[in-house]
């Protein structure tokens, strides 16, 4: 342990990047699109008043996405987040306003961040609603688009994650070892 006196700040308390940072993300967001993927895909957005508003809205215009239609009530950053008890995606009910969007607009998809954008949540249409995707099965899709991009090597799991993810990839000659 050291004291926090001793860990270093800029003078200011925090450091702004510029925008090459974002750049460089939005860049490498962008390459993983194959440049013949369709991009007709309509999604229902919450950044759950949270900061991933701006940063998404770029990647999608960056990639050629139509802009996702916007659940305004959560759009905004508001460290009160008043319009759900707990601001985590996976919180029952803090996507009823998304799903209510959803089935008002019709969307292919449904994306939430939670308010600091480190965590991405995806629901798809289910007959007549809306489920979330749980985690695996998002770790799944995306090792199946990998592998189908020519990804080769290990596919990795945790503890926590289910085993659904080596079904693609072990079928295509890749590694999926066991924790």
């Amino acid at each position: 342990m050291a004291s926090l006196a001793a860990v270093p700040r800029p003078a200011e308390g925090w450091e702004i990047l510029d925008e090459t940072v974002l750049d460089a993300y939005l860049a490498r967001t962008d390459a993983v699109l194959a440049e013949d993927s369709p991009r007709t895909a309509r999604t229902v957005y919450t950044a759950m008043h949270g900061v991933g508003k701006d940063v998404l809205l770029a990647a999608f215009d960056r990639a050629g996405f139509p802009e996702p239609v916007l659940v305004a009530e959560q759009a905004e950053p508001d460290p009160d987040f008043p319009t759900v008890a707990f601001p985590n995606p996976e919180e029952p009910g803090a996507m009823d306003l998304a799903f209510a969007r959803a089935r008002a607009t019709g969307p292919d998809l449904v994306i939430a961040n939670d308010p600091d954008a480190d965590r991405c949540a995806a629901a798809v249409k289910d007959g007549t609603d809306w489920r979330m995707l749980r985690g695996d099965e998002v770790g799944a899709l995306l090792a199946a688009h990998l592998v189908r991009r020519g990804a080769r090597g290990t596919f990795a799991e945790s503890i926590v994650s289910s085993s659904s993810s080596a079904v693609s990839p072990g079928r295509r000659g890749c590694g999926t070892p066991r924790p």
